[in-house]
């Protein structure tokens, strides 16, 4: 395959931002749950704050094209986007670890057998007692009064209010450079895809590794690394890229138009399906997989390394779907399409209901739901 060097940068920028930021965004979920925040908070911050991505797009969107600054908003979204995500590493937690005197307790529980049989019911029954008040997860009410809940809910508004335009910017640019050859936004895309995978598989091998030995669950300090790395170098090339100047012009009687044909309200509600669930995939999935995981095996070894396996195998089928999209979309049309993938990702979420093994979900379940269900990706941009 020849490559275009004109398309360069493009490439390196999907390359770049899906390794280190989209990486990153992928184990948010993992990350809050694993700083205290219930699934009721997690349901919260991303139930409500994508409803603020949606109001804001449209607007930041309008006003790069009106400003004629689509290269300094897209820098400062990418920007905002990067620091909101990697400030979640320096939060506290909204709850904290088990007191130092418990721990020493547990560590000396063997001198109980030195003490009488009523002493030892005693003790234990109040270290047990501690333990549960320790241990016990926030109420809701808790939660929405917690200091450090809105902290870590700032840092995902943050995240929300950039994200959606990141995405609009990067698809807009790809699509003026490559001209009338839409068919070649897959290929351009199909990078995206592979930092992704690549970086989520090592950057899990080295939280597993950082994280040995470590009593209070991975530490995902290294994909805070990974992300800080390639955020700066994603910076650098679209900065330098040459973004194509256009002439826009907004004429209400045609966007109107086009917005009330049945066909296109029809592929508009298809868009909000697809999007409803894909955001339920992204955020509760890797939590599934991780109870399902402890549930498998106690002491399950690599719980950093399955998700970032299941991330990889996602994105090699996300890899063959961009890179066949163009004859795909071309010969089959994009409703065909689109009905295809949505069929794949019901066969994919009735597969997960059943399954119970976590090393099966990311094999050949993994490589099924993006080979197909990412098909929609292209389709959606093209159209």
């Amino acid at each position: 395959m020849k490559l275009d060097y004109d398309l360069l940068p493009m490439k390196m920028h999907y390359f770049l931002f899906f390794g280190g930021v989209e990486m990153l965004r992928k184990f948010l979920p993992l990350i809050y749950r694993s700083k205290g925040v219930t699934e009721q908070g997690i349901g919260l911050m991303y139930s409500i704050l994508p409803l603020v991505c949606i109001m804001v797009t449209p607007v930041l969107g309008f006003l790069s094209d009106y400003l004629k600054a689509r290269r300094t908003i897209f820098i400062i979204s990418l920007a905002v986007v990067a620091l909101a995500n990697m400030a979640v590493y320096v939060l506290p937690s909204v709850t904290e670890h088990k007191p130092r005197v418990i721990l020493d307790v547990l560590e000396n529980v063997h001198i109980l057998g030195d003490l009488p049989r009523e002493n030892q019911t005693e003790i234990i029954s109040t270290i047990q007692m501690l333990l549960g008040k320790v241990n016990s997860e926030l109420s809701m009410s808790e939660l929405l009064t917690c200091p450090k809940f809105w902290l870590l809910f700032l840092t995902h508004l943050g995240d929300q209010l950039c994200i959606g335009l990141c995405f609009t910017l990067a698809d807009t640019l790809c699509f003026r450079m490559i001209g009338k050859n839409s068919q070649e936004y897959g290929r351009q895309r199909m990078f995206g895809s592979f930092g992704l995978g690549m970086m989520a598989l090592l950057g899990t091998l080295a939280v597993d590794l950082y994280s040995e030995g470590s009593s209070s669950g991975p530490d995902y300090l290294p994909l805070f690394a990974v992300c800080l790395l390639f955020s700066a170098l994603d910076l650098a090339v679209v900065a330098g890229m040459d973004v194509p100047k256009v002439q826009t012009e907004l004429n209400v009687a045609k966007i109107t138009s086009t917005l009330t044909k049945p066909r296109n309200i029809l592929f508009f509600v298809s868009m909000l399906v697809f999007g409803f669930c894909m955001n339920l995939m992204w955020v509760w999935k890797p939590l599934l997989v991780e109870d399902m995981a402890h549930d498998y095996d106690k002491d399950f070894p690599a719980h950093a390394f399955l998700q970032g396996g299941m991330i990889f195998m996602q994105s090699l089928g996300a890899l063959i779907s961009f890179r066949a999209s163009g004859w795909m979309i071309k010969g089959l049309g994009h409703m065909p399409v689109i009905i295809l993938s949505f069929a794949a990702f019901g066969a994919h979420l009735v597969l997960l209901a059943v399954v119970c093994n976590p090393w099966c979900i990311y094999l050949p379940f993994g490589l099924l739901e993006n080979t197909i269900s990412c098909l929609l990706w292209p389709v959606y941009s093209k159209y």
